[in-house]
């Protein structure tokens, strides 16, 4: 389904209505399409979480056990109380069930051990089936999150492959044809260091330091660029 396009009117310094011109002209677009794109990609960065990884986890928690509580229409923190209660008086009833004194006291305490078994299988259900819900609202949550990273994960990577193709047609020009390679080397060097625990192999031994790797990788780099 296209998209609705609304007119809209910014006053812009020369030297940048130039330069957005000759970057458009340089793409293939017409201009406003252009600017279309970029501020469709700025937006994609604006919208994507401005919070630590650890904090986004526990928000994404702490709203799927709020949506399984409304679900339920229960509190969970309170039949947690209800069963701990409930196992500590059967627990008391037993022992007491075991000395009573006769056995129609015994059937007394028997009967109402019965109604407590009963209750707490009710309430151990209901928790659990809302651990599953929780579990459940935790993942649409996050799936939902991570498609919304999508678009500017993607828009990254295409501003990331462009670089690299600039890097590749100066590649001559340096006297290395590899160059591209070694960077793009680098960079997973360094994408592997902000993500540790991806736990990927880095057969590549690069430092991440994107000049110190292609200085160290290409003579033909290292002797012009000094």
């Amino acid at each position: 389904m296209a998209k609705t396009l609304v007119p809209l009117t910014v006053r812009v310094p020369s030297d940048l209505q130039r330069w957005l011109e000759k970057e458009a002209q340089a793409k293939g677009e017409p201009l406003a399409a252009w600017i279309r794109e970029q501020l469709d990609k700025l937006r994609q960065r604006y919208e994507t979480p401005a919070v630590s990884p650890s904090q986004l986890v526990a928000e994404i928690e702490a709203r799927a056990a709020e949506e399984a509580r409304g679900a339920l229409k229960m509190e969970p923190a309170t039949l947690a109380e209800e069963l701990a209660r409930l196992e500590e008086e059967r627990a008391e009833l037993e022992e007491r069930a075991r000395n009573a004194s006769t056995v129609d006291l015994a059937r007394i305490f028997d009967d109402r051990l019965k109604e407590i078994v009963q209750r707490i299988k009710e309430i151990r259900a209901t928790l659990s089936k809302y651990e599953d819900l929780k579990r459940l609202f935790r993942a649409k949550l996050a799936a939902w999150e991570v498609k919304r990273l999508a678009a500017a994960i993607e828009s990254v990577a295409d501003e990331l492959g462009e670089l690299l193709g600039r890097v590749h047609h100066l590649a001559s020009l340096v006297g290395d044809p590899a160059l591209a390679h070694i960077t793009w080397l680098s960079i997973k060097e360094r994408l592997c260091k902000r993500v540790p625990q991806l736990g990927i192999r880095r057969p590549w031994h690069k430092s991440g330091d994107l000049l110190q790797d292609l200085r160290q990788a290409s003579p033909a780099f290292n002797q012009v660029s000094s």
